[in-house]
């Protein structure tokens, strides 16, 4: 072999083994680019819902937490596939009653309390809890009155007990109607940036049934429902109550 073509063999052996060290550098670097990426993205997830990745929560799926320090499940969004009925999500939802369609249901995070003048009511103010858009300013009932039928339509207040939720689909506990309760028990079962549900009141059959939601004289509408949530459901807000 010339040493012509002794030096081109050797250019060329050359030219692959740095073309070769380059591509592994490169695949090396990016490997553990997407490894820290894939390990930040799962720290983030970890931070705000770690303490629901247990046997206890095998279909429930956090999507938000306004609160990552909060335990009993006051403060998150959720998705529940094999629940049908659950209140998966934020925002409003529409239904139909009779002839009427009508947004129903609003999920979001508790902003605050208004008082109403010359009246016991309060308005309940509910927050997209991303955008902080207001979702709603709706009337409950915190006395009896004709605009409620007596105490036939007042609020009622009820609690998701998500750890039934997760396991057999959804599941309420009842706790009786709003008025009942006193501004200290209320203010400590619900917080600003609790997650409540609030279900409106439908017009019934004696009145304009094409009108939907029920409103006050000034236009606000009527609460049928406040649903609030958490793990142990009656329990955890009988907890709650108790604390001095």
């Amino acid at each position: 072999m010339s040493s012509r073509n002794l030096f081109i063999l050797l250019t060329l052996l050359f030219i692959i083994v740095i073309f070769e060290t380059g591509y592994y550098i490169i695949k090396t670097n990016n490997v553990e680019e997407k490894t820290n990426k894939t390990s930040t993205v799962n720290q983030e997830l970890r931070s705000t819902s770690s303490f629901l990745d247990n046997d206890k929560q095998p279909s429930l799926k956090i999507t938000f937490q306004t609160n990552i320090n909060d335990k009993t499940g006051r403060t998150v969004f959720y998705e529940v596939r094999k629940t049908k009925n659950a209140l998966n999500g934020y925002g409003k939802f529409e239904a139909t009653y009779k002839e009427a369609r009508d947004v129903w249901l609003i999920i979001g995070e508790f902003v605050k309390w208004e008082d109403i003048e010359g009246a016991k009511d309060k308005y309940i103010i509910i927050k997209n809890p991303k955008s902080n858009d207001i979702l709603v300013k709706a009337r409950v009932a915190f006395e009896e009155s004709s605009l409620f039928d007596g105490n036939k339509k007042a609020t009622s207040l009820g609690v998701e007990n998500l750890d039934i939720n997760n396991k057999q689909g959804q599941d309420y506990d009842k706790l009786g109607l709003l008025l009942s309760w006193t501004d200290d028990n209320i203010n400590k079962i619900i917080k600003q940036g609790d997650v409540v549900a609030v279900h409106l009141l439908f017009m019934s059959q004696t009145d304009n049934l094409t009108q939907g939601i029920k409103k006050d004289e000034k236009g606000y509408p009527l609460v049928s429902w406040l649903t609030l949530r958490r793990f142990g459901g009656k329990q955890q807000i009988d907890r709650e109550i108790s604390i001095p």
